[in-house]
């Protein structure tokens, strides 16, 4: 085998390493939404929805730009190209900047990590308050 074919069969495979590091990123973004959804993680879903969309549309432009550099490698023509990169990074920032406010106005909005405004109560004042309720029915 020669040297130039080795280097070509080596570009392919890079490419295709690349291509299904792209679709294991997509799945994972596509997993994180759908687990912010099925346990609304969030006071709105609609950011696991964002989530879920982003994590397929990653999965068609790595699945475009796989394409577009097989047919490059076979022209002999490969141009380096950073869209989906910077489109990865500016999507990521966007989100997680919304993120970082969405907990910040939880957190400083209810004067505590639990969310839900209140004072924690101990474990002996949940059961003294749940046996009150159990005799006054009685």
């Amino acid at each position: 085998m020669e040297k130039d074919d080795k280097s070509k069969i080596q570009a392919h495979l890079s490419n295709e390493q690349t291509f299904l590091a792209w679709i294991r990123t997509g799945i994972e973004v596509m997993a994180f939404g759908f687990v912010a959804i099925k346990f609304s993680l969030f006071a709105s879903q609609i950011m696991g929805i964002i989530l879920v969309g982003v994590g397929a549309l990653m999965t068609l432009l790595a699945y475009l730009r796989y394409r577009k550099t097989v047919r490059q490698l076979r022209k002999g023509a490969y141009q380096y190209s950073t869209f989906l990169l910077t489109v990865t990074a500016v999507v990521i920032l966007i989100i997680s900047t919304i993120l970082i406010f969405y907990l910040i106005r939880t957190y400083h909005g209810t004067g505590n990590a639990q969310g839900n405004g209140k004072k924690p109560q101990s474990v002996a004042s949940v059961k003294s308050d749940t046996a009150d309720q159990l005799y006054s029915t009685v």
